[in-house]
């Protein structure tokens, strides 16, 4: 009969909706409003389609957005998603993956301007954390800051009247961190020594 076929097209809009596909829901939809314009669940089936269209459009766009570095833009979209449907595809591990990138670069903006005004345990904090957050944004840049910082850091130890043990241990610390990061070529042969002269103070210091 007529009611048995709209009420099998309405099941087959339902797992439609289900699986996220709410184009091929509309064609059901359609071919519902055909059979019957006045049928009951037609308005709640084309809200349904329509609010995951919407959705799904949100989405798409927010993925392009994070594609393209607008992060803050991604972020206010993947927000609108959650707000409407908390539970819409992967949107909570988008917006985890979102804040953790606009983490990562305001951790590395901090520690360029701290390496630039020489506040060379801030540099270290700031570049460890962004890499601790997201190891691939390490770059040979990144890692002559850190070396320095490292190494600027131990010489300040060094300079002070009395270093407290912690320090000392701090820099032994920074000193293996640094050789770790020296390449091992031969142009970086001063780095090596002047790390090495550093380490034998920092152990006459420490004993």
């Amino acid at each position: 009969s007529r009611q048995d076929r709209l009420a099998s097209l309405e099941t087959q809009v339902d797992a439609l909706l289900a699986a996220g596909k709410p184009q091929e829901a509309l064609d059901v939809i359609n071919q519902i409003q055909a059979l019957d314009p006045a049928y009951a669940a037609l308005p709640d089936l084309l809200a349904r389609a329509s609010r995951l269209i919407n959705l799904t459009t949100l989405y798409e766009n927010a993925l392009m957005d994070i594609e393209t570095g607008e992060n803050e833009a991604a972020l206010d979209k993947l927000n609108q998603i959650k707000a409407v449907d908390p539970f819409f595809r992967d949107v909570d591990y988008q917006i985890k993956l979102v804040n953790n990138r606009l983490e990562v670069i305001k951790k590395l903006a901090e520690a360029e301007t701290a390496f630039r005004e020489q506040r060379w345990l801030d540099v270290i904090t700031s570049y460890e954390l962004a890499l601790d957050l997201d190891p691939a944004a390490n770059s040979d840049v990144i890692k002559d800051h850190m070396v320095t910082s490292y190494l600027r850091s131990i010489v300040e130890t060094l300079s002070k009247e009395n270093e407290t043990i912690e320090e000392l241990e701090r820099s032994e610390q920074y000193y293996r961190k640094a050789i770790a990061l020296i390449p091992q070529d031969k142009e970086y042969i001063a780095e090596r020594e002047n790390l090495r002269q550093l380490s034998v103070e920092l152990l006459i210091t420490k004993y």
